[in-house]
């Protein structure tokens, strides 16, 4: 036997988890069945890309003050870029979108991990493209998504899945609550 069981080590990692999941449960488990009656998670799942990458390098593009610092680096292989990424993938934040796509910066995927509704105005702040009225050109940057690939979590908001014109790809996410997790598994 291993000197800790297995469920007390569940317990101690997921011993903060329980003030998350009951503020956010109802509204992971609404916006899921909201999403499964509009896609087909199955059919759109993450699991399509495995092995997209293998053996290749690939780049993972968090947000923060650094991103100004490295971005020239993340640029797409062109002849006129002194600094480009080559034939390294690029997977980014959704929080990246409107500065990357300003600096013509086109990930292979963006990933968004967040249920609430904060995510869609999020998307957009970044970007330096403004309307008459000088805000930012939300129409513009929602616009310019026909052509990404979104990778979502099946609890995304369905707003911010409506608003995404391209590709869509779904993932689960592990939650540390059974009774969750079985009417999750309904759903999806």
């Amino acid at each position: 036997n291993p000197p800790v069981q297995k469920d007390d080590l569940w317990a101690q990692a997921c011993s903060g988890d329980a003030k998350t999941v009951n503020s956010w449960a109802k509204q992971w488990l609404d916006q899921m069945t909201i999403n499964a009656k509009r896609y087909d998670f199955r059919k759109m799942s993450v699991e399509s890309e495995f092995r997209k990458f293998s053996y290749k390098p690939v780049i993972i593009a968090g947000s923060g003050p650094s991103l100004k610092r490295v971005s020239k680096f993340l640029m797409p292989n062109k002849a006129d870029v002194e600094h480009d990424r080559g034939e390294i993938g690029l997977v980014s934040c959704l929080h990246n979108y409107g500065y990357f796509e300003d600096l013509g910066i086109i990930p292979e995927y963006y990933v968004s991990l967040d249920a609430g509704q904060i995510c869609i105005p999020e998307m957009v702040q970044g970007g330096s493209r403004k309307t008459v009225d000088g805000k930012i050109d939300e129409k513009f940057y929602w616009d310019s998504t026909k052509d990404k690939t979104l990778v979502a979590v099946t609890t995304s908001h369905p707003e911010l899945l409506e608003r995404w014109k391209g590709k869509i790809l779904f993932f689960n996410i592990l939650v540390p609550d059974q009774g969750f997790m079985e009417q999750a598994l309904k759903i999806a």
